[in-house]
């Protein structure tokens, strides 16, 4: 199968920051028509290769078993094309700079295998409806901070600023809330790994249609579980939809080995370039979900919306027949159970303010036009040298109809060492829930971790 190599689309100006108008309830019409409800386009591509969108998959395929695993429900495909270092400047159009990096420092190790595209991602029908509402609806504050008239879904399904395509990632609709356990790998360059377990409880006021107290439109909990000698670590994240009237606040219990902790201390000065626990300083707070918290540090301008080489339908990473450390290689992850596929994307750059302090100068996003999961990141230093990259693997979680992370993954280019989250062997899904109102409090949080 040939691709194009023309560049799809039209690549769009530099627009400003700040939405200053909502969509037209005529152009909204559009999200019934050529656009799907979410805004990608509905079109394939000429050739084929990007094929039309039909919907997406609404129900669990044959081979699912339910509270079990997500079966691959195209078990079938093959890989048509493997893009190596020898072929990467047939495809440098479709790649971004981090895998170009990857291509170029694993001569002999890493390889992309380009799968068949399916366009498995849906949602409910009440989040369509409710991501019509929201064009028609929905602005953005000053400074890009805040999102007003918005609520269950997207807000902007039909952007035209940067940061209203950052908005998209953080608010997609996830479902009401969830659990799940899963693992961290820290992987040196020689592939040893340094594991841990964690739990993660999330919960989605805004996803419900509703806000939580001050505003709270979502919020997190991540518990440490194991080892025995790391428990007692936590870390509690609320955001609201209103960044400049409740900013982002996190609470941390970080007690010293062998102790005890007496409490969680609160923090508004959670995200940027802050590491995140227990991260091996591979990951800054801002990185969780691919980006998280505020956009105010940066100025955000769409570069286009056109054909990548992007991860997607990672079932074979999730399948739990590999344990995670077989899938764990030196520098990135054996590619023979990774897979890639051509899909449309919003390429987002992202270019530290004047006077702003972060360490990432530079921030090249990729975010799926069918889902607005963010893909994939490229990372940039102060001296505008490419530093690191992140993966997402999303999967269809096809019997909640939302489309999930399976595995995050932060490459540290300069020193061969990654970070991997999301792989647990014993704990197969996510599951939801229904958390009582008391479970995000400090005394909540704490009651809910393990005990020594």
């Amino acid at each position: 199968m040939r691709v194009r190599r023309l560049l799809w689309g039209l690549v769009l100006a530099c627009v400003p920051m700040v939405s200053i108008a909502k969509v037209t309830e005529e152009d909204a019409q559009q999200l019934r028509n050529r656009l799907t409800p979410m805004g990608a386009e509905r079109a394939g591509d000429e050739d084929g290769t990007i094929p039309e969108w039909r919907g997406g998959m609404t129900a669990p395929p044959p081979c699912y078993v339910a509270g079990g695993r997500y079966c691959d429900p195209h078990p079938e495909d093959k890989p048509y094309v493997t893009i190596t270092t020898g072929t990467r400047e047939e495809w440098r159009d479709y790649l971004s700079a981090g895998h170009i990096a990857l291509l170029e420092a694993n001569r002999k190790t890493f390889q992309m295998n380009l799968y068949p595209s399916r366009r498995t991602f849906a949602n409910p029908g009440a989040v369509y409806d409710a991501a019509y509402q929201n064009a028609i609806k929905a602005t953005l504050s000053p400074g890009g901070n805040a999102v007003r008239e918005a609520r269950i879904a997207v807000p902007f399904p039909m952007p035209t600023a940067g940061a209203e395509v950052v908005w998209n990632h953080r608010l997609r609709w996830r479902g009401p809330a969830y659990r799940r356990v899963l693992t961290q790998a820290s992987v040196t360059p020689s592939g040893e790994a340094t594991l841990l377990s964690l739990r993660e409880d999330a919960d989605f006021p805004y996803a419900r249609g509703e806000l939580g107290e001050d505003g709270v439109a979502q919020q997190w909990l991540w518990v440490v579980l194991l080892p025995e000698r790391l428990q007692g670590y936590l870390m509690m994240v609320k955001d609201s939809i209103d960044g400049d009237g409740v900013p982002l606040t996190a609470w941390r219990q970080q007690p010293r080995e062998g102790e005890v902790a007496r409490r969680m201390r609160k923090s508004r000065m959670f995200g940027f370039d802050n590491n995140m626990m227990l991260s091996d300083d591979l990951r800054f707070e801002d990185q969780l979900d691919g980006f998280f918290g505020s956009p105010e540090r940066y100025t955000w301008r769409i570069v286009a919306r056109r054909p990548m080489v992007v991860p997607y339908n990672s079932y074979a990473l999730h399948s739990g027949r590999k344990t995670l450390r077989s899938i764990i290689r030196p520098a990135h992850l054996d590619p023979a159970l990774v897979r890639y596929e051509l899909h449309r994307v919003w390429v987002v750059e992202a270019e530290l303010k004047p006077q702003a302090l972060h360490r990432h100068k530079r921030r090249t996003f990729y975010f799926d036009e069918d889902s607005w999961q963010l893909l994939m990141v490229d990372l940039y230093d102060r001296t505008d040298k490419l530093w690191r990259f992140q993966e997402i693997h999303p999967l269809m979680a096809y019997d909640r109809a939302t489309l999930m992370p399976a595995v995050e993954v932060q490459y540290d280019l300069a020193s061969s060492r990654y970070l991997l989250q999301g792989i647990d062997e014993n704990d197969p899904e996510r599951a939801e829930m229904a958390f009582n109102p008391e479970h995000f409090t400090v005394s909540g949080a704490r009651d809910s971790a393990p005990k020594k």
